[in-house]
């Protein structure tokens, strides 16, 4: 679906919208109920509206789909701002449920550390309720209130992990059934293969051999005969060469359409890969072995994966394509915070498969994005 034909909600999303609604009626509230208080001064007021702005602001900037140059960073930065934001507001305002706004903010931060951390954290930014509201604005109960709060902020740091797990579950479980369903085409693809090399084989070693048997007899009982018989057999000559000839002529088309289909494979592994648009650029599809088809149906795979688990890239660009001596495959995407990633156990699977197969890959991060470049050498 392109962006255009979104709607505001769509584009905003529906937890954002839940979040922007929430914050309207925290910070239209406590800023109308303390107006004229006298223990809230006018500075304080302004104040606080520019902290529930500021708060708002590093929300909706820390939640966009689009990537920033440098992402992890950038996030960072808006999250701690969000911070600042709501220990201002705290320090403004005498109220206690500006503490809903520190519950969104927890929403928020398990995207960025790891879930048992995250719970072992929540104490110190649940910490600043109790310590403004005893000692600035000397509330009875603070304590009571700073657990009361705590908790929301666990139950906000529950329900998107389990949302994050659900969610990296599904992926990974389209992930492998579209990797399940390439390597399908590809076997299926291979037994027509071997299929089609055994009719032209036995094409050519049983009828093609009968044939010119037949023909070299006819031969030289044409030349023992005279008169019409001699004509014909001649022409029956004439017909066994010529069949001889179709005969070849259908052998060579038949393994002339010899080789992996690696473009329903490719197809089939990009299509409806969530929230990233895969471009397959396949005009010239070299001839590939199945281990050559295989290797680079893997090597797409891996960078898919790396893709989802890494630089949350939007696009990724599929070039395949062949020289007199070279098969060539690059993939590029536009992933912002990246690096060269250190090898793991998948992209040294893929580089072994590679060297292998006698090709040469290389990965390279730029400004740009993460660029892959793979090359096999054709097949003889």
């Amino acid at each position: 679906m392109h962006h255009a034909s979104k709607t505001w909600a769509e584009r905003i999303g529906t937890e954002a919208i839940s979040a922007i609604f929430t914050w309207l009626l925290v910070a239209g509230s406590a800023l109308t109920l303390s107006f004229g208080f006298a223990s809230v001064s006018l500075f304080q007021w302004n104040l606080a509206l520019i902290f529930y702005l500021v708060f708002i602001a590093g929300f909706l900037a820390a939640v966009r789909d689009a990537p920033y140059r440098h992402d992890s960073a950038v996030r960072a930065i808006l999250l701690f701002i969000q911070l600042a934001a709501v220990i201002g507001v705290y320090v403004c305002l005498p109220f206690s449920y500006n503490g809903i706004l520190m519950t969104i903010w927890s929403g928020q931060i398990i995207y960025f550390m790891a879930f048992r951390k995250a719970i072992m954290l929540s104490v110190f930014w649940s910490a600043p309720l109790w310590i403004t509201q005893d000692f600035i604005w000397h509330q009875q109960g603070a304590w009571l209130t700073a657990i009361l709060f705590w908790t929301f902020n666990l139950f906000a740091l529950v329900m998107v992990n389990s949302r994050l797990k659900e969610e990296q579950a599904n992926a990974k479980a389209q992930a492998l059934n579209r990797e399940l369903m390439a390597t399908q085409v590809l076997l299926e693809s291979a037994a027509k293969d071997a299929e089609r090399t055994r009719i032209a084989r036995n094409i050519h070693d049983l009828l093609g051999h009968h044939l010119t048997a037949l023909t070299i007899h006819l031969q030289v009982v044409e030349r023992q005969l005279e008169g019409d018989l001699k004509e014909k057999v001649s022409n029956c000559h004439q017909i066994a060469k010529l069949l001889l000839s179709d005969v070849r002529e259908a052998v060579s088309e038949i393994r002339d359409q010899e080789g992996i289909d690696i473009k329903s494979a490719l197809e089939t592994l990009t299509a409806n890969v969530p929230e990233t648009e895969v471009t397959l650029e396949l005009s010239a599809v070299p001839e590939l072995t199945v281990e050559q088809a295989d290797a680079v149906v893997r090597a797409v795979q891996e960078t898919l994966t790396n893709i989802m688990r890494h630089s949350n890239a939007k696009a990724l660009a599929i070039v395949l394509s062949a020289d007199e001596s070279d098969i060539t495959l690059t993939m590029s995407d536009n992933g912002r915070d990246v690096s060269t990633p250190v090898p793991g156990n998948g992209l040294t699977g893929m580089q072994e498969r590679i060297l292998t197969l006698g090709g040469t890959m290389a990965i390279n991060a730029t400004a740009t994005g993460l660029h892959t470049h793979i090359t096999l050498p054709r097949a003889c």
